[in-house]
């Protein structure tokens, strides 16, 4: 999503992204690309949604 919006990964960040196995941080990663401005706005480490809104549990 990041890389079809125009914001390219680092190596890193991709393999981050390959090596992850929960489901529901990939999906927060993945609300978070739609709307972010760079990697840095998807990768933060908060529990918040891409409005800054807690995640439900």
């Amino acid at each position: 999503m990041v890389e079809l919006r125009g914001v390219p990964l680092t190596p890193a960040e991709r393999q981050r992204v390959a090596a992850c196995d929960d489901p529901d941080l990939l999906y927060r990663w993945l609300g978070r690309a739609a709307f972010c401005g760079g990697p840095a706005d998807v990768f933060r480490a908060d529990d918040t949604d891409v409005a800054g809104a807690p995640v439900p549990e």
